[in-house]
């Protein structure tokens, strides 16, 4: 048995044609089925479940009450018929019975005082993943665009300098030359600084890091290299604004085939109210050239601002940036030769969007405010205090093909704002009476206390079970009682983190279709074990983190 709703069934049959009860008495077993101890199945004297009168020939089934039967336990059940006179005078055969669920989870025990965890200060990470529907590039996946080279023209003898393709840094090549200069013009932001390159995000902040090669060429023929440390930060804030930190500074001391590299402006740039505010040179913390031997860093911030006059209007804007370098070779040439570098035409395939802010004077958030659209942030759950729902999104998350909300295996949850689906998918996967009908005392914490249906993926999810594919669902499952995972459980009344996701979708400002990830806060510290061949449990003990 695969359920631990136990029914026991067998037929009665009487040789007078009598109507009948069946009593059904229940014992251990070893492993060939051989009785060991009688076990109580009902709160009588003799511990066994009479059936009321039947038909002869009858088919009886009795439920067996929660609690009464172990899992993992080998049992024998047998039965004997009374007509309201004479009982049978032996019992039926001994019929052998094994309860195994296909999971079998252990959970803490719940401590309702665990404050709720916050979503605001999780790590970052270089995922683009793209609202529901969204063009582009998909969950990390390489663009089908190509960075370019970004030179000037060549002069009559065929020379000319060159932007190339950002490239990582070889190990060990890149001094960690800049790290205090870095650390002012990335607002204290630790993870954000020019010792490699790299792109992450938060739903706040996006910093790319670049290394980026200037060339010297000759008819296409690479002369000589100096190589750069490019790195932007862009910062929203909960206002009609947001915040640019640029820093340049070499990865490797500049060669002498270089007389000097000055770069000697930059032009920002933006879509529709995005306005870029651009400070005057003087406004750049370091020197902003440099010659064979010197390492420092230059820094330049630059706000943007946005028209947020109009309220329940929605914004996308990508800031983009020039930066116009003067370079001069060692060789005597009077004249440098110009060149530019444009931040949109160098980026890592598939990242190419994740600067892309979304800016709106709706109610998704406190106030006007803007979020990096292309970052999924992180929901936590608040396993400490509510384990059962956590264990249920755990296992659903671990278990099952499509892993919804793990950024492990890249399937993002995709909110759905529409309350009418969000009640019709609720309703499929937990009809009334399905927690009573199919859920586990068990897990009631008290007599007051009922079973309530839980479902994941989210009923307000397009990945939840319960919205068919014609309603634009990602996962639809079959009702309860088909062959398809629904994702619904039966756990006590107070699994309840509604309050608590409101808090993160108003911190995240989620819109419909915005994908998120879930961290389930629950680990199985390596406890599970699977038994061997088909139909064998998997049994884990899992810890709240």
């Amino acid at each position: 048995m695969t359920s631990q709703k136990v029914q026991l069934k067998n037929k009665v049959t009487d040789a007078d044609g009598d109507k009948s009860t069946l009593t059904f008495e229940v014992w251990t077993a070893d492993a060939a089925g051989n009785p060991l101890k009688k076990v109580s199945i009902a709160d009588n004297e003799w511990g066994v479940i009479v059936s009321p009168y039947v038909a002869s020939g009858t088919t009886v089934t009795v439920d067996v009450p929660v609690g009464k039967l172990a899992l993992n336990t080998n049992y024998v059940f047998h039965t004997s018929a009374f007509d309201g006179s004479l009982y049978e005078t032996s019992w039926s055969p001994w019929a052998k019975f094994r309860i195994e669920l296909p999971v079998d989870l252990t959970l803490p025990t719940p401590d309702y005082s665990a404050p709720d965890p916050t979503s605001l200060n999780t790590p970052p990470n270089y995922y683009q993943t793209k609202p529901l529907g969204t063009a582009g590039s998909p969950l990390s996946a390489r663009s089908s665009k190509s960075a370019v080279e970004q030179c000037s023209e060549a002069d009559a003898d065929g020379r000319q300098v060159c932007f190339g393709k950002s490239t990582p840094v070889a190990k060990g090549k890149a001094p960690k030359s800049g790290a205090k200069a870095a650390g002012v013009a990335t607002a204290g932001v630790e993870w954000c600084n020019t010792d490699f390159e790299s792109i992450l995000a938060t739903r706040f902040i996006e910093c790319d890091v670049r290394s980026v090669p200037i060339y010297i060429r000759m008819d296409g023929a690479i002369q000589a290299t100096a190589h750069f440390m490019f790195l932007r930060m862009l910062q929203v804030d909960g206002q009609n604004s947001f915040t640019e930190h640029l820093t340049i500074e070499p990865a490797q001391q500049i060669p002498p085939a270089f007389r000097e590299i000055n770069f000697v402006g930059v032009e920002h740039l933006c879509q529709g109210s995005c306005t870029p505010h651009e400070p005057d040179s003087s406004a750049w913390k370091g020197k902003t050239w440099w010659v064979p031997g010197e390492m420092h860093s230059a820094s330049l911030t630059t706000p943007y601002t946005w028209d947020a006059s109009v309220a329940g209007k929605t914004y996308l804007y990508q800031p983009d940036v020039k930066i116009d370098a003067n370079i001069l070779p060692a060789d005597g040439r009077i004249r440098p030769f110009m060149t530019g570098y444009q931040w949109s035409l160098d980026y890592d395939g598939g990242t190419e969007d994740l600067d892309q802010i979304r800016c709106d004077t709706t109610n998704a958030g406190p106030g006007t405010g803007c979020v990096f659209v292309n970052h999924a942030p992180t929901y936590i759950f608040n396993a400490k205090a509510f384990p059962q729902a956590a264990a249920h999104a755990w296992l659903i998350q671990k278990a099952t093909p499509k892993h919804p909300g793990s950024m492990a295996d890249q399937k993002p949850l995709y909110y759905m704002g529409d309350s009418a689906q969000n009640s019709r998918n609720r309703n499929r996967i937990c009809p009334t009476g399905w927690a009573a009908a199919n859920g586990d005392a068990s897990a009631l914490v008290d007599a007051a206390d009922a079973l309530n249906c839980d479902e994941f993926a989210f009923a307000s999810s397009y990945n939840s079970g319960g919205m068919s594919s014609a309603e634009g669902g990602l996962n639809p499952a079959l009702l309860p009682g088909g062959t398809t995972p629904t994702g619904a459980a039966g756990m006590h009344n107070q699994e309840s983190m509604g309050n608590h996701f409101a808090t993160f979708m108003r911190d995240m400002r989620i819109m419909d279709k915005d994908a998120y990830w879930l961290d389930t806060r629950m680990d199985d510290g390596g406890t599970c074990t699977y038994g061997a061949g088909g139909g064998q449990p998997v049994i884990c003990k899992l810890a709240a983190k």
